[in-house]
């Protein structure tokens, strides 16, 4: 999913799952003729300590004028979050793995399946917009 939208403070993690998305689906053509079906997964996020030690990481290091700015956005992140199991996301990758299905993209979780779902119907304003009222509400750089 982080191949398809983006959130605030994790443009580095973004950039790589965009090239992990463009690369995968590269793959899959060039695979075909060897009949070698290539498979997507994309979770939402999943219940892992990931926001905590992504929070502590940038705090230790930003600038005192945006620590407040990143702890509000980590903050609202952690409120907002639907978290999947990653036992659920295993067995959707084991599904995908033994399926002869020609189906591409496996989305894995309630707020994968949601936020996708908007992004794709929604103009960029309206859902940018959205995901500013969530992550960024009473964020401010000093």
């Amino acid at each position: 999913m982080g191949g398809r939208i983006t959130i605030p403070l994790y443009s580095l993690y973004h950039s790589t799952k965009w090239a992990l998305e463009g690369f995968t689906e590269s793959l899959q053509y060039e695979l075909h003729p060897l009949g070698i079906r290539v498979k997507l997964i994309e979770p939402g996020a999943i219940a892992t300590d990931f926001i905590s030690r992504s929070s502590e990481s940038t705090s230790e290091k930003a600038p005192e004028e945006y620590k407040k700015f990143s702890e509000t956005v980590f903050k609202n992140m952690e409120n907002a979050m639907m978290a999947t199991r990653s036992e659920t996301v295993a067995k959707v990758i084991f599904k995908a793995a033994k399926s002869p299905s020609k189906r591409f993209r496996y989305v894995v979780g309630t707020d994968a399946v949601a936020l996708l779902g908007l992004r794709k119907f929604l103009s960029d304003r309206i859902f940018f917009r959205i995901i500013k009222l969530a992550l960024l509400k009473s964020a401010k750089v000093a």
